[in-house]
This record gives C-alpha cells, sequence and structure tokens, in this order.
C-alpha cells in the first residue's frame, strides 16, 4: 500500500494536467489539497 500512497500524488497531477478542463469548479484545488495530505501520510 505505501507504493501506492506514493505513486498517487503524481497520478493526480496527471488528472488535472489531462483533464484539468473537464473537472468541476474547485476540483483543482481539492486535489492539490489531497496531493498534500497524501504526502505528509507517506
Amino acid at each position: 500500500m505505501e507504493g501506492a500512497m506514493v505513486s498517487l500524488p503524481g497520478r493526480l497531477e496527471e488528472l488535472v494536467r489531462r483533464h484539468g478542463s473537464k473537472l468541476p469548479k474547485g476540483a483543482e484545488e481539492e486535489i492539490s489539497l489531497i496531493k498534500q495530505d497524501l504526502t505528509t501520510m507517506a
């Protein structure tokens, strides 16, 4: 599971980069906060 926690922030970044215009309003900010939390937990 630890490997998944490490790769998840990168996957979220890829999601924003590829589909940012299709995401709901505010999703990019939420994803940024999630990435910070995951980095702290890992």
